[in-house]
């Protein structure tokens, strides 16, 4: 019994061994049939798309095609022309189920296919890179124009200041005038002192502005004694009116102390081209009036000292 079971199952193992050769066998028929297959004329469904090549081998619904120059294409079944369908079918028996793609190119098609491809990027990036220069250009230009725009800011706005200081000083040099004048015939209205009055707390409410701004950096020194000056000058007519000559002697002296600041700060940037000649020149006379005023208030008091001492 044992003998006969070892024998039947050697012949199962030797009938299977035989089955596995014979189709290696006709594998290798099949293959170098198709080998020797000759070139003839493919064609899709439409028949607009034509190619001449030998039928190489079909898989999963996919007939692969081999050109003369060796060249391999992919075309599923269900777009196969109907006249090359039968010569597949002669080859490889039942068609397979397919899905709708049209024919394609395999190794070195699409390989370059690939190739196209990347140097139409290529192309692409060059022209964007070339555009991004452009822009770098455009832009370059731009920044220059606006830094010309804002050398012509700065000047302009120099030119404001050295204006605003000329008017200033000239402002200054006509109230030193008009107390002068208040000074000689010592004649002054009520409306002149109210006037007065309100022209120092302006000058007060300026002042403090003005002190703000130094501390906060928007404001030079410069403008600080302008401020101070315009103060001294119009609380010294005030002390003037009242009668009060030894305030109005320190007043003055306090208008004649800023504006000879102010003339020296004037001086100094007017060495270093900042400011203009003019503005100097405006500086200084503004200087001398606020002396002139103060010069005769301390000749009004040494004249009413020597009355009282006779």
């Amino acid at each position: 019994m044992q003998m006969f079971c070892k024998r039947r199952f050697e012949d199962r193992r030797g009938a299977s061994v035989l089955a596995v050769i014979i189709g290696l066998f006709l594998t290798c028929g099949a293959a170098k049939a198709l080998a020797n297959e000759e070139l003839r004329e493919w064609s899709d469904t439409t028949g607009r798309h034509k190619l001449t090549a030998r039928l190489q081998a079909f898989s999963e619904g996919a007939v692969t095609l081999e050109m003369a120059d060796g060249k391999l294409m992919e075309i599923n079944i269900d777009k196969l022309g109907t006249k090359d369908r039968p010569y597949v079918l002669a080859h490889y028996g039942d068609l397979k189920k397919a899905d709708d793609n049209p024919f394609k190119e395999k190794n070195a098609a699409e390989l370059e296919r690939l190739e196209a491809k990347l140097k139409a990027t290529q192309r692409q990036v060059e022209e964007n890179a070339q555009a991004a220069s452009d822009n770098a250009a455009k832009l370059d230009g731009l920044e220059t124009k606006l830094g010309d725009l804002k050398r012509e800011l700065g000047d302009t706005e120099r030119k404001l200041d050295d204006m605003a200081g000329q008017l200033f000083f000239v402002k200054l040099r006509a109230a030193a005038a008009r107390t002068d004048a208040l000074l000689l015939d010592q004649q002054f209205s009520k409306v002149e002192v109210t006037c007065l009055e309100d022209q120092v707390r302006g000058a007060e409410a300026t002042f403090k502005v003005v002190n703000a701004r130094l501390e906060a950096g928007s404001v030079s020194e410069l403008d600080r004694q302008r401020a101070k000056a315009a103060l001294f000058m119009l609380k010294g007519c005030v002390a003037w009116v009242k009668g009060d000559l030894p305030q109005c002697q320190k007043e003055y002296d306090g208008a004649v102390a800023a504006c000879k600041e102010c003339a020296e700060f004037v001086r100094t940037q007017q060495q270093v081209g900042t400011v203009d000649y003019p503005t100097l020149l405006l500086a200084e006379a503004a200087t001398k009036e606020a002396e002139l005023c103060a010069s005769r208030v301390k000749g009004r008091i040494a004249a009413r000292e020597s009355r009282r001492s006779k």
